[in-house]
């Protein structure tokens, strides 16, 4: 590895060379200035992220789903017009990035540091260390004012110097910050080696299974207004699927949409999903899974060790009223709801990957006989009559599980 000189730092920029094996560093406003003595000079650019007064403790890189918001809410940005200034006070943290935008050839890297002019004011500037081959965008600066008086700064002025040097050619390793038009915030929380530090945590898992109607959406609502729970949806990956092939995301074509991921993927597709989700993003300790439509998703949740079902169910005829008032099946007749929901039933002969609420009822009542399946028929339940259902279910659930939840 050897640190280019000016004259070769001049050549790697011209515009001769083909792009792919060409320094960029734009825009350059005065290059005689700027390169000079081995390095290059990058100025400051206008925009500035700040921290704000908080009354969070700590941010806790282990708890990568909230640090992810409380990262968001605990910074706001200031846009500095050119000829204007920003102030830095004693001990504040600001970041803030280069005016110029550089793209490196996979032969190039470069190392990052402040102008020991602005140190010995006492502004401390730090930077990625290394510029790593390949790399295109802006380079956030993490700006520290370690002085007792407020430094003023300007955007455009020279603010930190790049030695580059030049090594075998590497192939590009994407990061995180790649292609940055600006300062970036801290994205911690996507490092693969945070699970590692982690506390072991499980996690209570409550599926809810039955016809439309019977309550299943409600319930999930009310544990997560009431309890704390994260809500997620066998469905949400169905309606996604639906919408890509530019369906619109009605009862019918959820159902052929859902029984066609199930047929070419396997039954329990669905769930294998929503468990990778649960698995990588997802932190807090109670969770509730709504639309399990078909067994093979209930025999794959029930092999994690605190997973619970819940059966909904209810008379025909209320479910379809209930369905009409929430709009859900405002434009179905009654006959229409009776097919669909004959053939979200399903039966013996039904294919493995169809829809067959029948049979996930019936797991219900197996579960029961393990302690880990609860059913309720909500035909003459009031909404406060089905909450202290549910409230007496997860009652139940924690006498078996020690899990906190009422």
């Amino acid at each position: 590895m050897s640190i280019l000189s000016t004259e070769e730092i001049i050549e790697y920029m011209s515009p001769a060379r083909p792009l792919n094996e060409r320094l960029i560093i734009t825009p350059l406003l005065e290059p005689d200035k700027q390169i000079k003595g081995g390095t290059v000079d990058l100025r400051l650019g206008n925009r500035f992220i700040v921290s704000k007064r908080t009354r969070l403790s700590a941010l806790d890189i282990a708890r990568q789903e909230e640090l992810r918001y409380e990262i968001e809410q605990y910074h706001e940005e200031h846009y500095v017009r050119f000829g204007h200034s920003f102030v830095l006070h004693p001990r504040e943290l600001v970041l803030s990035s280069t005016l110029e935008y550089v793209s490196f050839p996979p032969n190039l890297t470069a190392h990052a540091g402040g102008r020991s002019s602005w140190g010995r004011l006492g502004l401390s500037i730090a930077t990625r260390p290394a510029i790593t081959p390949g790399y295109k965008g802006t380079l956030t600066l993490e700006l520290i004012n370690l002085g007792n008086i407020p430094i003023v700064l300007y955007p455009c002025t020279r603010i930190i110097q790049l030695s580059i040097y030049k090594i075998g050619k590497e192939k590009h390793r994407t990061t995180k910050y790649d292609l940055s038009t600006g300062p970036e915030y801290s994205r911690i929380y996507e490092d693969d080696d945070i699970p590692i530090i982690q506390p072991s945590r499980r996690q209570l898992i409550i599926g809810l299974t039955g016809p439309m109607g019977a309550g299943k959406t409600t319930t999930a609502a009310y544990l997560e207004k009431n309890f704390g729970f994260i809500r997620l949806s066998l469905a949400h990956f169905v309606r996604r699927e639906t919408i890509r092939r530019g369906l619109p995301p009605t009862p019918r074509y959820m159902r052929d949409i859902g029984n066609y991921l199930r047929e070419s993927h396997g039954p329990s597709v669905l769930a294998d999903r929503i468990l990778e989700k649960i698995k990588k993003e997802i932190l807090t300790r109670l969770i509730v899974i709504d639309g399990i439509r078909n067994p093979g998703e209930i025999e794959r949740l029930r092999k994690e060790p605190d997973f619970f079902l819940i059966g909904m169910n209810a008379d025909r005829e209320i479910r379809y009223r209930r369905e009409q008032a929430l709009g859900e099946g405002a434009s179905l007749s009654f006959e229409m709801f009776c097919s669909l929901d004959e053939e979200d039933t399903g039966g013996d002969d039904w294919p493995e990957y169809a829809q067959q609420i029948g049979k996930c009822l019936q797991l219900v009542r197996e579960m029961e006989k393990e302690g880990r399946g609860f059913y309720i028929d909500t035909s003459g339940m009031s909404p406060s009559e089905q909450y202290q259902a549910i409230e007496d279910i997860l009652r139940r659930i924690e006498s078996k599980t020690g899990f906190k939840i009422v």
